[in-house]
């Protein structure tokens, strides 16, 4: 369902190449290692299973954004 955010994410950390799901407001950020192939694979696995996805895209994060995560201790 559109709106089980908890459901979805269960179902992102069971899956391989995720490597990790965060909220953000009322949308998740999803790290997915490894080729484009492997996000494919994910969204094709997710509507599978019956999650209705309403927006599906890369987020392309500049170094200065890298740098903080790792500086906070968000990234390894």
């Amino acid at each position: 369902p559109l709106g089980d955010v908890e459901g979805l994410q269960r179902a992102l950390l069971e899956m391989p190449h995720v490597d990790e799901v965060r909220r953000a407001g009322g949308q998740l950020e999803v790290d997915i290692s490894g080729a484009e192939e492997n996000a494919s694979a994910v969204l094709a696995e997710l509507i599978r299973r019956g999650h209705r996805i309403a927006e599906f895209r890369p987020l392309n994060r500049d170094l200065e954004d890298i740098f903080l995560r790792v500086t906070r201790g968000e990234l390894q």
